[in-house]
């Protein structure tokens, strides 16, 4: 009977033993989790230094993969992976840091051959997508300053979408909104054209071809659709160009048009005015009479100011018809 009880008592203590070190303190154990989803339904699973997921077949990249089976999911996220940084407001942040839901750092020195490319984030539909996903990427609430801001670096290309395939606008703009605002402001020296947007239309090759009784090849193409009558004396424009008030030095042309062309101005419809000014002294108008070259009068009620290669010269005008 002595004899069991110590067997009995030798056991008890190497089931302690065992068991008491695996839930015992460990220095590298951080007791945070990822939620997964398994059958429908959520699962907390721990992430230690040891933690590890699949890898794929060069076994290079870490794939963390969330494969949902049944269920129904309503309201919140569906994700692979949900990344929150909660920050309280105890916490002090110090100047020139940042506080982000989730910062990538990318460190390449692979030597990149036969076309391959480098991206600190790169985003793929699955090829087996039977359902096209509506949004690449999507940003809600509301922002202080930029939704989008180039913090620091260079490119080559701001944004370059000549790969994809728009069936649609390249770019939609709140509608909401009475007007769309891209601003630059200029500091040090410029020594080229400087400009708060620049448009390039180029053809790739001598080999484009546009045909058409209608058809366009031009830099800039600007369509308005007008429904509604102006009032209260508002005017509408298809371009409409304006020096700053807080100007302290006048533009020195209100338009610019460079290089040899065919037309300098084509003008197509049925137009009233070919030239419309608010008042008698805007765009180089003048009333009174003009005189020739041998101070002979030339009747006119009014006349136009130009300037050709330096020297002004006169077009006369007239308020009445024969």
């Amino acid at each position: 009977m002595r004899i069991r009880r110590i067997t009995g008592l030798l056991i008890l203590v190497l089931m302690v033993a065992f068991i008491v070190p695996c839930f015992a303190a460990d220095d590298n154990e951080y007791n945070d989790f990822i939620r997964i989803v398994v059958d429908g339904k959520i699962v907390k699973v721990p992430i230690s230094p040891f933690f590890t997921q699949d890898s794929d077949s060069d076994k290079i990249n870490t794939i963390f993969k969330n494969n949902v089976t049944t269920g129904t999911f309503t309201g919140a996220n569906t994700a692979g992976i949900v990344l929150k940084g909660y920050y309280q407001s105890g916490v002090g942040i110090a100047a020139n840091s940042e506080v982000n839901g989730a910062t990538t750092i990318l460190l390449n020195d692979a030597t990149l051959t036969g076309g391959a490319k480098s991206a600190i984030h790169s985003f793929h539909v699955h090829a087996d997508t039977s359902t096209t996903p509506d949004f690449g990427l999507r940003l809600f609430g509301t922002v202080t300053d930029d939704l989008i801001q180039f913090a620091s670096g260079g490119a080559a290309d701001g944004i370059d979408m000549t790969l994809s395939t728009i069936t649609g606008n390249d770019i939609v703009l709140n509608a909401t909104s009475t007007e769309s605002v891209i601003k630059k402001v200029v500091d040090g020296t410029g020594t080229d054209v400087t400009a708060g947007t620049i448009i390039k239309s180029y053809m790739n090759d001598a080999d484009v071809v546009i045909t058409g009784g209608t058809a366009e090849f031009v830099g800039l193409a600007v369509y308005g659709k007008q429904l509604a009558a102006m009032a209260g004396g508002a005017k509408s424009s298809l371009i409409s160009a304006h020096q700053h008030s807080d100007s302290t030095t006048d533009f020195d042309r209100g338009l610019s048009l460079f290089g040899d062309v065919t037309s300098a101005l084509y003008v197509s419809g049925a137009n009233t005015n070919l030239l419309e000014t608010p008042d008698t002294v805007s765009a180089g108008f003048s009333t009174g009479s003009l005189k020739d070259s041998g101070d002979s009068d030339i009747a006119c009620d009014a006349y136009l100011t130009v300037a050709i290669a330096g020297t002004t010269y006169y077009l006369p005008l007239y308020n009445t018809l024969n």
